[in-house]
């Protein structure tokens, strides 16, 4: 009889997973991703999945702030390295949290739905940059989005505590 591993949660295999998500990307969010991602995980069960992904939504809306706000191209790029964080704090785990939600029968299911939704949204959001950029500014896109995250961030707070740790 073979030696087997326990069972672990979406949400532990995400953030295990995570380092070497990391290592695909490229650019400038590769320090910052890198780095970030390889904490993540130790963080994920002691802090739970809902309170992780609300400091990343909140590391978002800090670094569009940024963006908008920012002064200088060294800045731009500093804030591109700082992108990494929230970015390795929310990415697969987001996915894995959707998982964590719905019966295992229908994860793929909810996977794909909840891709399904992001890539939807994104043209428009995209077109609504574009035009937020040319008729406003630069700094306006970021703003929106900053304030956008801070939503997001609130709205998952409010997330009831039985649901926080969905199976970690």
């Amino acid at each position: 009889m073979r030696n087997r591993r326990p069972a672990t949660t979406n949400t532990e295999a995400a953030a295990g997973n995570l380092r070497s998500a990391a290592i695909r990307e490229t650019g400038a969010v590769k320090p910052g991703t890198s780095e970030s991602s390889a904490r993540v995980p130790r963080n994920v069960k002691a802090l739970g999945v809902v309170s992780v992904l609300t400091a990343g939504f909140c590391g978002y809306a800090l670094v569009y702030a940024g963006f908008a706000l920012a002064q200088s191209s060294l800045g731009v790029w500093l804030l591109f390295a700082l992108y990494g964080v929230p970015y390795a704090m929310t990415e697969g785990l987001a996915r894995a949290y959707v998982c964590d939600l719905v019966p295992p029968e229908v994860r793929a299911t909810a996977v794909g739905g909840y891709t399904f939704v992001l890539g939807l949204a994104a043209l428009p959001a995209s077109a609504g940059a574009g035009l937020l950029w040319d008729e406003v500014g630069h700094a306006a896109p970021f703003a929106l989005s900053a304030v956008l995250m801070s939503a997001a961030a609130a709205l998952l707070a409010l997330v009831p505590a039985r649901r926080r740790c969905a199976r970690v």
